[in-house]
């Protein structure tokens, strides 16, 4: 399974102004040790911190400010430190490859221009558009019903038409 899905800021990054950004970590240059930033700030690299937030562990590795540069600083108005999470930079990276390759390209205009017949069926004709029950499994079991109810519709209506 490939990523072919658009992650939060791929349509943000190809904006000018996301690449104006002097102290955004994508647009800065990274040698594993040291960042260095547009204007030549350089970040060094101080430790790493482990998230237990979600299920799965976050690594977020820390790049402060080197001392020389404290000064400057204030002026330009950069940050102390840069953290940045380089598993989903790598993530990013590969899934920024596949959408702009051809295939991806045009996977992009197919979702685009399809419509989830389904969901749209459900919310227009059917009049649902809000779970009304609390609790996961509460939201499932609605959700399930929804569904039943949807294909036995679609039985009800493909069996009154052999009829006529």
């Amino acid at each position: 399974m490939e990523l072919y899905l658009k992650y939060n800021l791929y349509s943000k990054e190809k904006e000018s102004q996301y690449k104006k950004r002097k102290y955004t970590y994508k647009n800065m240059e990274n040698d594993h040790e040291t960042i260095t930033s547009k204007d030549g700030l350089v970040y060094i690299y101080s430790h790493d911190t482990m998230s237990t937030k979600t299920d799965y562990p976050c690594l977020t590795q820390i790049f402060k400010l080197k001392d020389e540069y404290m000064d400057i600083r204030e002026d330009v108005k950069a940050p102390k430190t840069i953290s940045y999470n380089p598993i989903l930079t790598e993530l990013q990276q590969e899934a920024k490859r596949n959408l702009d390759s051809d295939e991806g390209i045009d996977l992009r205009t197919k979702r685009s221009i399809q419509i989830e017949d389904a969901f749209g069926d459900i919310k227009n004709n059917m009049e649902y558009r809000r779970i009304q029950r609390r609790g996961i499994k509460n939201v499932e079991n609605e959700i399930y019903l929804i569904c039943i109810g949807f294909n036995l519709r679609k039985f009800h209506n493909k069996r009154y038409r052999k009829l006529n």
